[in-house]
């Protein structure tokens, strides 16, 4: 046995480089299709989750019924279109994605994570990165009762952050 584990320490390559948090891959297949693989952190597919719920239409009527994911692959075509279309028309402001995520005031000014809507669970600096670049909404709640619903503040408006 001892042969065998050397035999399989010496084999292992230490040198590997550790998988990126997030990675796409796009490959060319034959007869002129895609294929589209990949593994998100938990911020980036919480972001790709609901670009693609929003994006993500129903079938008519008239139509013949479509898989769930066919109708994803359909919604991530049109955002793709979307973002190309808009690149030749820019405009002043960009559309920031709509991500909720739940967060107590304490672990946020403390640098912990926190908890998207659905469940999926953010580290601090997943949720850092977030904040930093979003309009937060505040909701102050006493158990299930909501006693306070901050709304989003009016960009022309002096920002506190903003020598921050």
């Amino acid at each position: 046995m001892r042969a065998w584990a050397a035999l399989a320490e010496d084999s292992l390559d230490d040198g590997e480089a550790p998988e990126p948090s997030s990675c796409l891959h796009l490959s060319t297949l034959l007869e002129g299709r895609w294929r589209l693989d990949g593994d998100l952190e938990a911020l980036d597919g919480e972001i790709i989750a609901t670009a693609l719920r929003l994006a993500t239409g129903s079938d008519d009527e008239a139509e013949t019924p479509r898989t769930p994911s066919e109708r994803r692959a359909e919604a991530l075509v049109d955002i793709c279109r979307a973002f190309l279309e808009g690149r030749e028309h820019p405009t002043s402001s960009r559309h920031r994605p709509h991500v909720n995520v739940i967060v107590t005031a304490d672990d946020l000014e403390a640098g912990r994570g926190g908890e998207c809507a659905d469940g999926v669970v953010l580290d601090g600096p997943s949720l850092a990165s977030l904040v930093c670049d979003s309009v937060m909404h505040r909701v102050m709640m006493a158990g299930s009762v909501v006693l306070d619903y901050g709304t989003r503040p009016n960009p022309a408006a002096p920002s506190r952050h903003a020598a921050a």
